[in-house]
This record gives C-alpha cells, structure tokens and sequence, in this order.
C-alpha cells in the first residue's frame, strides 16, 4: 500500500455501477480488517459485511444518509462500536484505514452516516448484535471516473447535481502554510521552514485528507517535538462530525510520518489542561498531540 499514491488519487462515489465486488476481495477486505489496529485498543469496533446491496438500500432508505437518502451500492460494510466516549475519533481513523485498503483493491468507497440512535439501523437490517451501529460504507465500482471532493455523504445542503468536481485532490484546499503553526498559535511560516525539518511531504499530503464538508477544520501546532492537533468548531458540523475528522486527520498524520521516517505516538486528551497552556482558541476543539520525542 503506497499511502502517498492513496492519498493523492482518492475519491469518493455517489454512483455504483451494478458489478459486485468479487468474494475474495470481500474477503480480503474482511481480513485486514481483524488485523487492523484502533487508535485506542480499549475501545471495540466491529466491521459486518452486507453482502445484499438491494436489501440494505431499501432496508435503510429514510433512516441512514443525509435526510435518510442512501447511496445505492452492491456491497456495504457495517461499522458497530461499545459506544464509548470520544468513539468516533476511534470510528474516523479506523473506517478510514480500510477506505484505504479497499482503495488499494482497486475498488471504490463511499462513508454514509446513521442515525444517532443506532438501534434503528439494527432494527431496520433485523441484525442482532452486541454494541451501536457508527458508520457504513457503501462499496462497489465507480459509475463516474470524476473525483468528488467531499468523503462524506453529510451536509445541510448536500446533493449530487450540485456536488463540486475536481481533477486532482490539491484543488480548492487549504495548503500546509495556513494550518500549520510555529511556536505559537496562529505563527505561520514559508515552505522552507517544513523543507528544512523535513516534513514538507507529510504536511503536503495531510491536508489532501477527507473533511466533513471539505471544510479542513483541522490546524496544528508544531512545538517542542510535539504537534498538536485542534478542530475549528462551526455551525456546519456537530461534534460527531469534529471527531470523526479528528480520526482521520490523525491517520493521515500517523501514516504519512511513518512513511518519512518519522517515529512517534499520539496523545488524546480531548479540550485537556494543555488547550489553555498552549493558547488554543475557544472556538476550537483540542484533541491531542503527536510526540516524537523518544
């Protein structure tokens, strides 16, 4: 899996064609899946496999997507949790690892929301198991080659003809100089400075991360061998949405440090003692930090 091609050429699909997924790459699928690690091991999440695409769309149509209109898919998996507190940064970086390996398989993807009371969606799917429904991806082939620029079947004013289209994933995004800070919060500094610490590629491929609404709500500061990671709270998104950004943004952050050569563990302690200590504005969220120290 090269994270960077991954990352660069994502996309995410509204129209399925009607072609299923072949078993063994289900399977595959399935199998990294047990392997694949949480960001919090004390935490459970649970991936089903749904195999009838007709049955799940009509079983969850009105209750699972934006205003309950589903994607149509031949395939979908099911994502269920413990239910613990802060589940969803565990549900964002974790659905999103497989998004990547699915990706990987040549297939394509598609995040759809649920209801905040899950039950409904066991209900609906007459399945009887342990733990809340989080999050289902839809999985097939893409009808359409274009790349949408929003991961998330979410938002107020979400529709398909009205869905921005881009070539490649650089465009319309924030780049690394605007959410990066130096020292202190709200300190920018040029592409030289990420060049000469040697984190000019994992910054550049961070930003190409999927947001909720492609608002790119994350910013970080770097100081003392640490950075740290807050979410920029709106009116567009509730803190489900903040956290599960914060999951994915954290993944890409982790990966793409691996890949660079680059060792180092994530912290999470969410609006914690060190918001105030290190300046973070109110009107962010604090999630944690990522420390290279050794």
């Amino acid at each position: 899996m090269n994270i960077k091609d991954l990352i660069e050429n994502s996309k995410s699909t509204r129209d399925f064609k009607e072609k299923r997924v072949p078993e063994e790459l289900v399977k595959e699928v399935i199998s990294f899946s047990k392997e694949a690690k949480p960001l919090y091991t004390d935490q459970k999440i649970h991936m089903m496999y749904l195999e009838d695409g007709n049955m799940v769309n009509e079983a969850l149509e009105g209750i699972a997507g934006f205003n309950g209109i589903m994607i149509k898919a031949p395939q979908y998996f099911l994502f269920v949790t413990d239910n613990k507190e802060h589940d969803q940064i565990n549900v964002g970086y974790y659905v999103q690892k497989i998004v990547l390996k699915i990706q990987d398989l040549g297939l394509d993807s598609c995040w759809i929301s649920v209801p905040e009371d899950g039950q409904i969606v066991k209900e609906a799917l007459s399945i009887d198991v342990e733990g809340e429904p989080a999050a289902i991806l839809a999985i097939g082939y893409d009808e359409d080659e274009k790349k949408v620029i929003n991961q998330f079947k979410w938002g107020e004013n979400y529709s398909k003809t009205s869905m921005k289209v881009v070539e490649n994933n650089v465009s319309s995004r924030l780049s690394m100089t605007e959410v990066v800070y130096f020292d202190k919060w709200g300190k920018t500094e040029t592409l030289d400075q990420f060049i000469e610490l040697g984190m000019e590629e994992v910054f550049r491929y961070a930003v190409m991360a999927p947001s909720s609404f492609n608002r790119q709500p994350w910013r970080f500061l770097l100081k003392d061998n640490h950075l740290y990671l807050a979410i920029k709270e709106d009116d567009k998104a509730n803190e489900e949405l903040d956290l599960l950004d914060a999951g994915i943004i954290i993944l890409y952050v982790e990966l793409l440090f691996t890949e660079n050569s680059i060792d180092g563990t994530w912290k999470i302690e969410i609006d914690g003692e060190r918001k105030e200590t290190i300046h973070i504005p109110q009107d962010y969220k604090y999630i944690g930090y990522f420390s290279t120290e050794q």
